[in-house]
């Protein structure tokens, strides 16, 4: 252990911060999933994922992000009122978007 302590040879650095742009885009979509607050800063992040957040956008949901919608008419006007709960709002005005 002694002959350690002096010696010259390098230690290779680690990367002291972890990029995500090496993830496989079903793990960025698996992340999208769970945070879905988060879609419009991850499309600022980079050319890579602003693609991969707009191709999520267009793929069916596996969960529903519309918790209401109710339908109302005023006089010839008919208007919609859809309820979506915060989590998912973000993510509703990118796919209204599409």
């Amino acid at each position: 252990m002694d002959d350690l302590i002096g010696s010259n040879e390098s230690i290779p650095a680690l990367n002291a911060e972890p990029s995500l742009d090496g993830l496989p885009r079903e793990i960025i979509w698996d992340i999208i999933e769970f945070v879905p607050e988060s879609v419009f800063d991850l499309k600022l992040t980079c050319r890579r994922f602003r693609c991969i957040v707009n191709d999520f956008a267009n793929l069916p949901l596996k969960a529903s992000i519309v918790d209401k919608v109710n339908f109302f008419r005023n006089s010839a006007v008919v208007g919609l009122k859809i309820f979506v709960s915060t989590r998912y709002y973000r993510l509703f005005e990118l796919r209204m978007k599409f």
